[in-house]
């Protein structure tokens, strides 16, 4: 993973989310709670300001202005 290592676990958290999405999406209508939605936005909302953090100290060309 490009931010490293320390990350391995946040992939890992996403994927399960993922596979968790799917399920619902195909098999268990409902099989999601509010509090996983809720603790799902947070996590990307750290995870945005951690990327954008990691893009100007290391690849602010790709940073849009």
């Amino acid at each position: 993973m490009i931010l490293g290592d320390k990350h391995k676990s946040n992939a890992d958290y996403l994927d399960s989310c993922r596979k968790k999405r799917n399920e619902t999406e195909y098999d268990l209508a409902g099989n999601i709670s509010e509090d996983e939605v809720e603790e799902l936005i947070n996590f990307c909302h750290e995870l945005r300001k951690e990327v954008l953090r990691w893009l100007q100290n290391v690849k602010h060309e790709f940073l849009i202005r």
